[in-house]
């Protein structure tokens, strides 16, 4: 098998990958049998580390360290707009006051949690999860200037235009605008023409989000110093709001995502690449963050984090390879106070993991050093139970620092 991520959530997967593919050697015993008992899980993971030590080969970066130019990062706790932490706090008060009726109390174990979240069903929590990200990213992902009474009257002027299929009723066209998000709205009625001009959204409306503040201010100093960003986000919807950031401030850009055709993807790259002319990149982590030669660029914004903290890695290593002549460095943005550090907490612990089980092993069960890894001691543990509980509970949840391989097992990402 080859893969650039062995380890990507938790001991457990990893089991089964390898007695997948040597189950004479590997059996299907996993943790859930010892989850109580740190010193049996500690034992099985150094049994699992020897074992795996003959059966991997590993390329690491530290053999051609001296080839590539150094590498920086720099985590960014940015604190809400004012905007945003209004509507944030509000969506966690609502959702508090939907979820009270099957609310269990403060004191409850770790098995009433479970046992509540199943109650409200995981369809129910991945939209509560989903929606205060969205708010955390940018409040233009959600619908909030937009009330029910301004989509009406877009609806039926839209209705009133027939910009909607000949068969679609009054009521259809509502529904289907009642779903979009702000943005979404905006540029419907940017497209629609005219008349649907006093229901657009000025520009101001983009610096309700606090790291588009940070962009606002970080993209000119970039442009004024000779250095070329490439800027991720694992929403394409993020990108589109990027678009017009990168309008509103001038910026020169090319875009690349899962819908952009692959004959137009070289392309793309070549633009940047062989002109200094294009200053940033946009891409979507999942189809940018693979394969590409972006060395053109020196800078990488991580806009927001994904749940595997390879995925990131293979991001900033588009530009962060052989070839490239200037240092690198790589901004992650954080909203602090919100979901967005719950998921840098788990993609923390899973590096911590990564490094403790993979990273010091190599043929002939030979020890190697990796380049270690960026972490935060201590970490508190944030599962999806004890999440959920804050969307009721305004006291702050008590959380333990996860010091053991217990702790790591249990740690779940937020799905």
């Amino acid at each position: 098998m080859m893969t650039g991520t062995p380890l990507q959530n938790d001991l457990g997967e990893l089991q089964n990958l390898l007695h997948f593919l040597l189950p004479a050697i590997f059996s299907k015993e996993t943790f859930e049998n010892v989850k109580d008992d740190d010193a049996e899980i500690a034992k099985l993971t150094a049994r699992m580390k020897s074992l795996l030590g003959p059966f991997v080969l590993r390329r690491l970066k530290t053999e051609v360290k001296s080839q590539l130019t150094e590498k920086a990062h720099k985590s960014e706790f940015i604190p809400m707009a004012p905007e945003q932490q209004a509507l944030y706090e509000a969506a966690v008060a609502a959702y508090r006051r939907q979820l009270s009726a099957r609310a269990i109390s403060a004191d409850a174990g770790a098995a009433g949690i479970e046992k509540w979240c199943k109650s409200v069903g995981a369809r129910k929590i991945s939209h509560i999860f989903s929606h205060l990200r969205k708010i955390a990213q940018h409040p233009l992902l959600v619908r909030h200037h937009y009330d029910d009474a301004r989509v009406e009257e877009i609806a039926a002027l839209a209705h009133e235009r027939q910009l909607f299929s000949g068969n679609a009723t009054l009521k259809k066209v509502q529904a289907e605008l009642a779903g979009y998000s702000d943005y979404a709205l905006h540029v419907f009625c940017y497209n629609a023409g005219p008349e649907f001009d006093a229901y657009r959204l000025s520009s101001e409306h983009l610096w309700s989000s606090s790291k588009f503040r940070l962009l606002r201010t970080m993209l000119p100093k970039l442009k004024a110093a000779g250095s070329r960003p490439l800027i991720f986000s694992q929403w394409t919807s993020v990108l589109d709001v990027m678009e017009w950031l990168m309008s509103e401030l001038q910026l020169p850009y090319v875009r690349l995502d899962g819908s952009t055709a692959v004959e137009e993807r070289l392309a793309t790259v070549d633009k940047f690449n062989g002109s200094e002319e294009v200053f940033a990149f946009l891409l979507s982590t999942r189809a940018g963050g693979q394969g590409l030669n972006l060395t053109g660029a020196d800078t990488v914004i991580l806009h927001d984090s994904d749940f595997n903290p390879q995925t990131d890695r293979q991001a900033e290593d588009r530009c962060h390879r052989l070839g490239q002549k200037k240092p690198v460095t790589v901004y992650r943005f954080i909203t602090k106070g919100t979901v967005d550090k719950n998921i840098y907490n788990i993609a923390q612990r899973k590096l911590l993991l990564d490094a403790g089980v993979v990273d010091r092993i190599g043929p002939r069960g030979r020890e190697w050093g990796g380049l270690g890894c960026e972490v935060v001691a201590g970490a508190p543990v944030h599962s999806s139970a004890n999440f959920l509980r804050q969307c009721w509970d305004s006291s702050p949840m008590p959380r333990e620092p996860c010091h053991s391989i217990h702790s790591f097992v249990q740690c779940k990402a937020f799905l």
